[in-house]
């Protein structure tokens, strides 16, 4: 009884509290177990990998959550697999539930008629899980869930909000004296964040607690950044335009700091019209067979000979893009209408992962992209008249990290503090724009699905077809707006 869980054959696995029973103002028990020690992804931005197998999902302490809620507990109780509390997921905060866990032989003892299993010792836990085989066995013995009538339980939790600082990191080259350009900028930026010790939903090795190095992603666009800087800062004249080199912070959890610079730009900036260009680069250091992924040229019309001019003599292959919006810093230039161009050479299996290690970067490669980007900037910086921005189309070929089964053109903001999901914008021309969406809209449900946060957002997100309408209602100012939105085939 998983409710709405996308390729569900049967409700095992401890992740369907109140069951066929139902929860209705009870409290719901729950093993913290997972089958395939697979965790799913929360970011739209940043889309996760195929599904190994319809299991992906429900062994989280988040879909634990988030079925429980759906219905309609008022609290849940996960039960350890053994009498060591584990670390507390990252996946289990903002899920609209109280929850707190406890050890195998407490909830033995609170809840008799359960039948739980004695409790796992540590090494028999990391024995059972080095056993795919023996876990598929124990996941098609899981028990159904069962009533826990006439037990009275009281919960108390503690909510501490946590806020961590992040910074942008900011150059400025100001352009020669006298140039009547001097008041407008090119920026190039990259991201210096990544995913720490991991253990959250953005890592793609769930489960492990340990350093993940991002030398991809994203020390390698931050490299050529620098290496970028460094050529200009060398030149014997400056520029006819002002260079901002840009260090965003925060954009693995939602582009957050390249939307911080757009909404408030530092002086001498009085906004966005006087950026005339972005240049992004984030994944430089995989480049295979010479080739180079150049994105985001269908945001102007002059951007093709900018950049074919600036690969002569490197012996690059490139690849065109066409479309502005992507899972990167630049996302939040082309919804400020600058023109962007986005730099990347190409997925891999140690995206996200502990073994995204320098000794796998291609430094030749880099290098290359560093003075593709530099002379790119300085044509920018050099050329009479500003590019004109245009509208990006779809790209249908576009895939930096993956993709999904739907798209609906929205952008989610990642910043935001109340219930449901806030929109910073939506794409022109998209499902979301043709049904009415506009940005500062926040989705409140999706079908049957309530949305309280970003996690229920990807949920109901998972459920959808392409072609099949859907009924998504937001909060307009205060009053809920429906709307029929027909999802577009995934890209």
């Amino acid at each position: 009884a998983h409710a709405g869980a996308p390729g569900a054959a049967h409700g095992a696995h401890g992740g369907a509290p109140g069951g066929a029973h139902g929860a209705h103002g009870g409290a719901a028990a729950a093993a913290h177990a997972d089958p395939h020690a697979a965790a799913a992804h929360a970011d739209p931005h940043h889309a996760p990998s195929p599904r190994p197998d319809a299991l992906r999902d429900f062994g989280s302490v988040r879909y634990k959550l988030r079925t429980a809620r759906e219905h309609k507990a008022v609290g849940v109780i996960l039960v350890a697999a053994g009498d060591e509390l584990p670390r507390v997921p990252d996946d289990a905060s903002s899920m609209g539930i109280p929850a707190v866990m406890i050890t195998r032989s407490a909830a033995r003892a609170l809840f008799p008629a359960a039948g739980l299993a004695p409790p796992v010792k540590p090494d028999a836990a990391k024995q059972a899980a080095a056993k795919p085989a023996a876990a598929k066995q124990a996941a098609a013995k899981a028990p159904a869930p069962k009533p826990l009538d006439g037990i009275t339980v009281e919960i108390t939790t503690k909510v501490t909000p946590r806020m961590a600082p992040a910074s942008n990191v900011i150059g400025l080259l100001p352009a020669r004296a006298g140039s009547p350009h001097a008041g407008e900028y090119v920026v190039v930026g990259a991201h210096y964040d990544h995913l720490g010790h991991g253990g959250n939903s953005y890592s793609r090795a769930p489960g492990v607690h340990a350093v993940h190095p991002g030398a991809d992603d994203n020390a390698s666009g931050t490299a050529m950044l620098l290496e970028v800087a460094r050529r200009f800062a060398a030149l014997p004249t400056r520029p006819d335009r002002s260079l901002l080199f840009i260090a965003f912070g925060a954009e693995e959890l939602g582009t957050l700091g390249s939307r911080h610079f757009v909404d408030h730009p530092p002086a001498p900036l009085a906004g966005m019209k006087q950026v005339v260009a972005m240049i992004n680069a984030d994944m430089v250091g995989r480049m295979r067979e010479d080739k180079l992924l150049v994105d985001g040229l269908g945001t102007s019309p002059d951007w093709r000979p900018i950049v074919d001019g600036a690969a002569q003599g490197l012996g690059v292959t490139l690849q065109y893009g066409v479309e502005g919006f992507g899972a990167s810093d630049h996302t939040s230039f082309t919804a400020s209408r600058v023109p962007v161009a986005f730099l990347f050479t190409g997925v891999h299996e140690d995206y996200h992962r502990p073994s995204d290690t320098a000794d796998k970067i291609n430094v030749a490669g880099v290098s290359r992209c560093s003075v593709l980007a530099a002379r790119m900037a300085l044509a920018l910086a050099q050329r009479d008249a500003r590019l004109p921005f245009t509208d990006p189309p779809a790209d249908p070929h576009r895939s930096k990290r993956g993709g999904f089964r739907v798209s609906l053109g929205t952008m989610p903001d990642y910043a935001y503090q109340g219930p449901g999901v806030k929109l910073t914008g939506v794409i022109p021309d998209a499902p979301a724009s043709r049904a009415g969406m506009q940005a500062g809209d926040v989705i409140v449900r999706i079908g049957t699905h309530a949305i309280t946060n970003i996690h229920d957002f990807m949920f109901a997100f998972g459920d959808l077809e392409p072609g099949r309408e859907v009924v998504i209602e937001v909060d307009r100012g205060g009053t809920r707006v429906p709307l029929k939105v027909i999802p577009a085939p995934g890209r």
